[in-house]
């Protein structure tokens, strides 16, 4: 029994919290892997940026910046157990994978030197494989706020 107090004491409500939280957890690993690999990207092709049009420059950074956003507000959400927040961060997860796959179309359209657009491609990728973990802690938020009874979603015998 002391156990589950302990738990209580440190933030875990009960066995599915901690299942949220090895989610959020390897999440937020591989966020940092992701992100690390930007890294290594972007230092390859430091010599090469003059031949990136601006245009795809521009584009990039919209789309990281939209996943940052994202990112933030799914951890706010989390953290405010607001589940209209989550919502709209898991259709904004929808809207990132469209732009992703626009964003892939005008690189090789754009971009003529082949290992270039390889690198500004791997570097899209990452980002949008940043929103897709977003959802799943936007997920976790929602399934924190219907654990216990509220408004929303009542716990009720059979």
């Amino acid at each position: 029994m002391t156990d589950r107090r302990v738990a209580k004491e440190v933030g875990i409500e009960g066995p599915l919290h901690v299942v949220g939280n090895r989610i959020i957890a390897k999440g937020l690993k591989q966020m940092a892997d992701l992100a690390s690999h930007v890294a290594e990207e972007a230092l390859k092709m430091k010599a090469d940026t003059k031949n990136i049009e601006p245009v795809v420059t521009r584009q990039v950074t919209e789309f990281s910046d939209k996943v940052k956003k994202l990112i933030e507000d799914s951890f706010n959400a989390l953290m405010k157990g607001d589940v209209k927040k989550s919502n709209e961060c898991i259709e904004r997860v929808q809207e990132c994978e469209k732009l992703e796959r626009i964003l892939t179309t005008d690189i090789m359209k754009q971009v003529k030197e082949v290992n270039l657009a390889i690198g500004i491609r791997a570097i899209v990728w990452d980002v949008g494989q940043m929103a897709k973990y977003s959802e799943a802690i936007a997920e976790v938020a929602i399934n924190r706020y219907i654990e216990t009874p509220n408004d929303f979603c009542r716990w009720e015998k059979a």
